[in-house]
């Protein structure tokens, strides 16, 4: 790119940074009733609110003047959002300052529209950042109770002004008229550009000097406005009637697919799609809680990257917001600001399913998520999913102490599945206490950076979990498999068994060749053979008085090994898991093939739908919920 093009960017940033240094007057001179966040009472919500929102005031994150243009201008606008709510005079006068720089600066930012050479003439912009939450941000800026009054005149305008030049080329009528099964970039990106496009044709329908005003495809405003609610409600509904997402609790990207729904919940005009906006998060949250232990997410996820390995889980700022469960926050990362101040709340059934764990007992959740495709993916990319065919039978066993997952999935090539279904699946183990670093993860190794496709395959039953890794390319990845053992957990070996004992019990041991620990990565045992599968076993504190009577009870598991295949007999009602090697794609519980096609979309003794229905029926104690998502 002309360095002509970049001094604008430099200018902007470098007037970001002063402004983002001043914001100790803002502090100093915060009104009286918004006081420290080291001071405010957490056991509320509205507390852990004002905490959370008080505290990036106070530490913004990102931190001034540092990362990329990209970075430090989403750290603006997440201070200033902070500052926004805070509604004191001088906070607000500087969060006007940092708008006003971000918007001087942002249509000639390398990020703003940016293609990259691989760009498709006709295509969204293939490197844009401004759909990636500036645009949720300043439209939640304008529309949230008291913003558009805080916001100068001169901002209100150039928002104005830039939501329009970015939607003029970016949103296209076609595409909102088009498959919600069709998704370009990732499911994460690709909601983001839906949720900017309807925010654009909101914020200019309403204006009505702005209303008729042409974008590049012949459509105005008011047109785009009503196809994008009629996109979005077809998108939750087809979400609401398959199970998880497709990029399911991915601890990176979670939360930026459900900010977008936040926005519609908050905002929506349309009595609709606010109310199917407000389903889906219900449902959302649901699961997710029938799936955690004090606020840690224990079922299986997908692109769950290698540095959220030993302490990644979806959405820990928000859960803290709404349930008080987890650690407290240190920082409020961008994608999660926007839940901090919006309005939406989970019901109360579903509050008690989070915080009542010890009220739950012991249970296993089903729930199925998309993942394979109908055709190949297209340049873009674009990926176009078969919802018909749900990939993933997502299984968690819950109980006091702990929570198991894995998504078990099919045997495949990599190319018979969707990238952001296959990539860096997670399965493994957490412990209660809230601490996330107590987890337990089988996993493969791959050099720094590298991302993994397709690698793990395994069966669980109970608490009983067998896992493997899957190399198809040992040239370019030479196989590496091995076992995340978290800090906080005291470790007791005995042969090739490591046994745990942290509010539950737990083994984990590979089914045969041996491992030793990572002379490079302290926490990590790798495996001697990684073609070995891993085996994984928990028990609740309750099914034996001791560690010893545990270790005892694991020692006479039975691990038979074959030239095609792995079996092992549980404890408890796991019953006897068999999974195949190598090419063999065997997965048997009891001698039974696994149903990956089963005739249910979710069942656990919580969250129930049946597949085809657009129904979802929650239960907890005496209280009953029911989500109707329709039809599709």
């Amino acid at each position: 790119m002309p360095s002509a093009l970049r001094r604008p960017v430099y200018r902007a940033v470098a007037t970001l940074v002063l402004v983002l240094g001043l914001t100790g007057a803002a502090r100093a001179e915060a009104p009286a009733d918004t006081r420290s966040a080291q001071t405010q009472d957490l056991q509320s919500e509205a507390g852990r609110q004002r905490f959370i929102i008080t505290r990036q005031a106070e530490r913004p994150f990102p931190r001034p003047g540092q990362g990329s243009p990209e970075t430090q201008a989403l750290g603006a606008l997440n201070l200033a959002l902070a500052l926004l709510w805070l509604g004191g005079e001088e906070q607000v006068r500087q969060a006007n300052d940092l708008l006003s720089a971000f918007l001087d600066g942002a249509a000639t930012a390398p990020w703003y529209k940016g293609v990259t050479p691989r760009h498709r003439a006709g295509a969204p912009a293939d490197n844009d950042y401004f759909h990636f939450q500036p645009a949720q941000y300043l439209f939640r800026m304008v529309s949230m109770p008291g913003g558009a009054a805080r916001l100068s005149n001169a901002n209100r305008e150039k928002i104005q002004a830039l939501m329009r030049d970015w939607a003029h080329t970016e949103c296209r009528i076609e595409e909102a008229r088009g498959d919600v099964w069709t998704i370009w970039g990732s499911e994460n990106h690709a909601a983001l550009r839906d949720g900017s496009c309807w925010a654009a044709a909101v914020l200019l329908s309403s204006d009505p000097s702005l209303e008729g005003i042409e974008y590049a495809d012949g459509s105005d405003a008011a047109e785009q406005r009503n196809a994008w609610i009629a996109h979005l409600k077809r998108w939750l509904r087809s979400r609401g009637r398959s199970g998880a997402l497709v990029e399911y609790f991915s601890p990176t990207y979670a939360q930026y697919t459900l900010l977008n729904i936040q926005l519609y919940a908050d905002f929506s005009e349309d009595a609709e799609l606010r109310g199917l906006a407000r389903s889906y998060l219900d449902l959302w949250w649901a699961q997710w809680a029938q799936e955690q232990v004090d606020g840690v997410h224990g079922g299986s996820k997908t692109r769950s990257y290698a540095k959220s390995v030993p302490d990644g889980t979806a959405m820990p700022i928000t859960a803290w917001l709404y349930f008080g469960l987890g650690e407290r926050p240190k920082r409020l990362p961008p994608g999660e600001a926007p839940m901090a101040v919006s309005s939406y709340r989970p019901p109360a059934l579903v509050a008690a399913l989070a915080t009542a764990s010890g009220a739950r007992g012991v249970y296993d959740v089903f729930t199925r998520a998309p993942g394979l495709p109908r055709s190949p993916m297209e340049p873009g990319p674009v990926y176009h999913i078969d919802a018909a065919r749900n990939g993933v039978l997502r299984v968690t066993r819950v109980a006091p102490g702990f929570a198991m997952g894995m998504g078990m999935v099919p045997l495949l090539r990599d190319v018979d599945w969707t990238a952001i279904s296959s990539q860096n699946r997670w399965s493994g183990l957490v412990f209660e206490g809230g601490n996330p670093r107590a987890r337990i993860v089988p996993s493969v190794l791959l050099p720094r950076g590298r991302k993994s496709y397709n690698a793990l395959f395994g069966v669980q039953n109970g608490a009983t979990q067998i896992v493997r890794g899957v190399f198809p390319d040992e040239a370019r990845h030479p196989p590496r498999m091995g076992v995340w053992i978290g800090k906080p957990l005291r470790k007791l070996e005995q042969g090739d068994w490591i046994f745990v004992e942290h509010g539950a019990f737990a083994a984990v041991r590979p089914a045969f060749g041996g491992w030793k620990p990572d002379p490079a990565a302290e926490g990590w045992m790798v495996l001697n053979d990684p073609s070995s599968p891993i085996v994984l076993q928990a028990a609740a504190r309750e099914d034996y008085p001791n560690l010893s009577s545990f270790i005892g009870a694991v020692a006479g598991m039975e691990i038979d090994r074959t030239e095609t295949e792995v079996s092992v007999r549980g404890l408890g009602d796991a019953g006897r898991l068999t999974l195949g090697l190598g090419t063999n794609g065997t997965l048997l519980i009891d001698g039974k093939p696994v149903d990956l096609q089963s005739p249910f979309v979710m069942r656990s003794p919580f969250i129930n739908q049946a597949k085809g229905s657009g129904t979802v029926e929650m239960r907890f104690g005496e209280a009953e919920l029911d989500l109707d998502f329709g039809q599709p």
